[in-house]
C-alpha cells in the first residue's frame, strides 16, 4: 500500500494572532464558518475535519496565536483579506494574519473590519506592530 504522507513542513498554513483571548470552540467554529471547512484541533480531534490548529499564547498586544496547517489538495479559497476582516468583525478583537500567499507579509483587521497591511516587530519573546 502506497505512503500518502506528505511532508508537514511543505503543507499550507496560516498564522492568525488575535489580540484578546478567544475560547478555542469559538474561534474553530467562525474560522468553519467563514472558509467552510470544519477546523480540527490538536487538542480536541475530529477525524472528519480537514484544518489543524494549535493555539499559543503570544506576547504583549496579541493574547492568542492559532497556526492552521491543512493538505495540501484542500484549497483555502476566502481570499485573505476576507478571512482577517470577517475573523475580527466575528470575534471582536483586533486580528493580525501572516499571509501564506505572500511570505512576510502581514494583514491586521480591528472588529470595524478595516484591513491593511502592516509592519510588525520580531520581539524575543513573541511579535508585535510598529
Amino acid at each position: 500500500m502506497p505512503d500518502n504522507k506528505k511532508d508537514p513542513a511543505s503543507a499550507p498554513s496560516l498564522q492568525i494572532l488575535f489580540r484578546s483571548e478567544r475560547a478555542e470552540p469559538d474561534v474553530m467554529d467562525v474560522f468553519a464558518r467563514i472558509t467552510g471547512i470544519a477546523v480540527d484541533s490538536i487538542d480536541f480531534p475530529c477525524a472528519r475535519r480537514l484544518r489543524i490548529r494549535h493555539v499559543h499564547p503570544v506576547c504583549r498586544r496579541f493574547e492568542l496565536g492559532v497556526l492552521m496547517s491543512w493538505p495540501s489538495a484542500v484549497p483555502l479559497t476566502t481570499p485573505e483579506p476576507d478571512l482577517v476582516e470577517q475573523l475580527a468583525a466575528s470575534l471582536k478583537t483586533t486580528v493580525l494574519l501572516e499571509s501564506a500567499a505572500r511570505p512576510g507579509t502581514w494583514l491586521t483587521a480591528s472588529a470595524t473590519r478595516a484591513c491593511s497591511e502592516t509592519r510588525v516587530e520580531y520581539l524575543e519573546d513573541g511579535i508585535d506592530l510598529t
